[in-house]
């Protein structure tokens, strides 16, 4: 990200304050009873933008900016927690680390905008009174380095303190393991509530620049000490664009076979709907932090203790022709594997016992079921994209896995519900006294909306007036190949049996295959193939059973298909009213390798846009049917949909050019 977009300073003044008359300004005055030395600060805040150096962390530019300053709700101050810290044995801080030592911790609510700005969420002011908590510590003149968190709420905040209070929270690992389960509020007084925290404002591979302070035992409000504190939202966010060219989100999909149709239109396909499934929701880490540095995406990163707290993403050329790269770590980073993807309910943060969990999980029986009723966002006919306009599709925690472990059951996604119209389907051919004589392929004629557009053979033309409001029809597909029923699924494969068309579909339906003879039928040309069904299969079982000279009614076909419709559906694929699914997962950085993940390439980090953007779509979707396999890794040979995802700092990660 070569921008952050929330950069923040928090300039921070000591100020000495006595607490009782007789109380001189000597340092360490300040206490009460048992608790340590205090003193206060004036903390400002402001908002401001920086160019960073290349790398992971610079995410997409767009002519001279890459970052974007958020809007007034995403950007709002409420209150600031800082902790101070100095180095491994009170030694004098160099960069923050697991064993820097935590020596003080104060919260402040009363902040207040700063007056003369057109943009009055740039800069917020207020006073923090903080405690060491050592009271041997003689902390005049002496230099701090500052970790800052915005819009805890004043429970949160003074839950954390005490635990530097009573010691729970001695060095910089037990603050960096602090999970904090929330990461936004949209609810009561709190609602737009982004929680903040300080990063890293050096924007190489060296992790060792820290905000710090100087704090005065004896500094008044004229001459207190000023300090920059840079902040993060813990937070991302996910948003969805139109398409130069496409118009309410209806796209062309063209053949691609030279037989002299390439370049035809086929079909078209209406994004209706989209809804972001593995919305991590069970916590982030208070900070950011990244692994070691690796090779590629082969490289292991099983020791914890060599993480970087406050550390920059990596995704760099260096000498000699290799890359380096690392991986930006969440709470379950590490325990996400392939063996755990089947229970996630089971899978324990590295510190501490809080369990993963996601909103929308990627799991169920089908994705009909996958798509219920849980909260999506339309697309075709939304009027919210006029004008290329982005839409918030929601927000979100840091979400990362190895390259080994990108699974579709881990990574958070896009599923996009769609209406699939195909331009012609194969049906039932009838002769001149209507008996079956094969199968024919026919243009399909779409209506107008709602229950005339559902309706088969409803007014309307073919695919040129397919619109927002058109109903789609149901279809099935076998082989590549759009069917109107099962019927000619069936016709079209008895055809290729027989010389003629002796037994049709209709032969075994319930009012015909009562007049079909057992042994006549074990003797058709018919009865020596697989249909794709596995029908003829089963009905040779039956006719091999039995005393009964003739078949009965509870051998039709049709009641064959609706018993064992589960396994059917798996090899010809039901499209109810033309209902598909289409399933992206969101990339942070991708390595442009269609079948080979990368370092990073799928996941979500903090303080990112991931815009997404469809911009084309190669084959038909998912049916309802089909059962989500959280198993799968993210990236394999079936594209269906091209994405362009741009990733902005905050970064936006443009996800455009989806091609589904």
């Amino acid at each position: 990200m070569k921008l952050k977009s929330t950069l923040w300073a928090l300039a921070l003044m000591g100020v000495a304050v006595s607490c009782s008359d007789d109380l001189g300004e000597r340092q360490g005055d300040n206490t009460d009873g048992n608790e340590g030395p205090k003193t206060y600060m004036t903390v400002t805040v402001r908002q401001g933008v920086q160019t960073r150096a290349t790398g992971g962390e610079e995410g997409d530019k767009v002519g001279d900016v890459s970052g974007e300053a958020g809007s007034e709700a995403e950007s709002e101050v409420k209150d600031v927690t800082v902790f101070l810290y100095r180095g491994e044995n009170n030694t004098e801080p160099s960069e923050f680390k697991g064993t820097s030592m935590i020596m003080a911790a104060g919260f402040a609510n009363e902040v207040g905008s700063m007056s003369g700005s057109s943009e009055s969420w740039h800069s917020w002011t207020s006073s923090v009174e903080v405690e060491i908590n050592d009271q041997t510590f003689e902390y005049d003149n002496k230099l701090f380095g500052i970790i800052a968190v915005t819009n805890l709420g004043k429970t949160a905040a003074d839950a954390l303190i005490d635990k530097v209070k009573n010691k729970s929270i001695t060095t910089g690992k037990n603050l960096a393991d602090q999970i904090q389960i929330f990461a936004w509020s949209d609810e009561g007084s709190s609602a737009n509530s982004f929680i903040m925290s300080t990063h890293n404002d050096q924007y190489g591979m060296d992790s060792k620049i820290f905000d710090s302070v100087i704090l005065k035992a004896n500094a008044t409000s004229t001459d207190a000490p000023m300090a920059e504190v840079h902040v993060e939202r813990l937070a991302a966010k996910i948003r969805m664009a139109g398409k130069d060219g496409v118009t309410d989100f209806i796209y062309e999909l063209k053949a691609t076979d030279e037989g002299g149709t390439a370049g035809d239109v086929i079909a078209k396909v209406r994004l209706d709907q989209v809804k972001v499934v593995n919305r991590l929701n069970s916590g982030s880490y208070l900070l950011k932090r990244v692994s070691e540095t690796v090779s590629g995406a082969d490289d292991k990163i099983d020791d914890a203790n060599k993480d970087i707290y406050l550390g920059n993403e990596i995704c760099s050329s260096v000498t000699g022709g290799t890359s380096s790269y690392n991986y930006v770590i969440d709470p379950w980073t590490r325990s996400k594997t392939q063996g755990s993807v089947s229970s996630i309910s089971s899978i324990t943060a590295a510190s501490g016992s809080t369990m993963l969990s996601y909103d929308n999980p990627f799991s169920g029986d089908s994705y009909e079921a996958l798509w219920g009723s849980e909260p999506q966002t339309e697309l075709s006919g939304n009027d919210s994209f006029d004008d290329s306009q982005k839409v918030l599709l929601c927000y979100t925690q840091e979400n990362t896995t190895t390259a080994t472990n990108s699974l579709d059951g881990y990574s958070t996604g896009a599923i996009f519900k769609a209406t699939y119209f195909p331009k012609e389907w194969v049906v039932t051919k009838l002769g001149e006294n209507q008996e079956v004589t094969g199968v024919k392929t026919e243009p399909i004629t779409y209506g107008g909306s709602g229950a005339e557009g559902l309706a088969e053979g409803g007014d309307g033309d073919n695919l040129s007036s397919i619109s927002t409001e058109t109903g789609g029809k149901t279809f099935y597909v076998y082989q590549g190949q759009a069917y109107r029923n099962h019927e000619a699924v069936f016709n079209a494969w008895a055809f290729n049996q027989q010389e003629t068309m002796v037994y049709s579909y209709v032969s075994f339906t319930k009012n015909e295959i009562t007049s079909i003879k057992k042994s006549d039928f074990k003797k058709a040309a018919i009865a020596e193939h697989e249909d794709p069904f596995g029908y003829i299969a089963d009905l040779k079982k039956k006719a091999e059973s039995g005393s009964e000279e003739y078949f009965t009614e509870e051998d039709a076909i049709e009641t064959f298909l609706e018993e064992n419709s589960a396994e059917v559906n798996k090899v010809v694929y039901p499209y109810e009213n033309g209902v598909c699914y289409y399933p992206y997962w969101i990339r942070h950085a991708d390595n442009k390798k269609p079948s080979e993940i990368g370092v990073m390439e799928f996941g979500i980090v903090r303080n990112n846009i991931y815009d997404l953007s469809v911009s084309g779509i190669s084959d038909i979707g998912l049916p309802g049917t089909h059962e989500p396999d959280p198993e799968k890794p993210n990236e394999d040979d079936d594209i269906l949909i091209n994405v362009v995802v741009l990733v902005k700092d905050w970064v936006v990660r443009s996800n455009s050019d989806i091609i589904l």
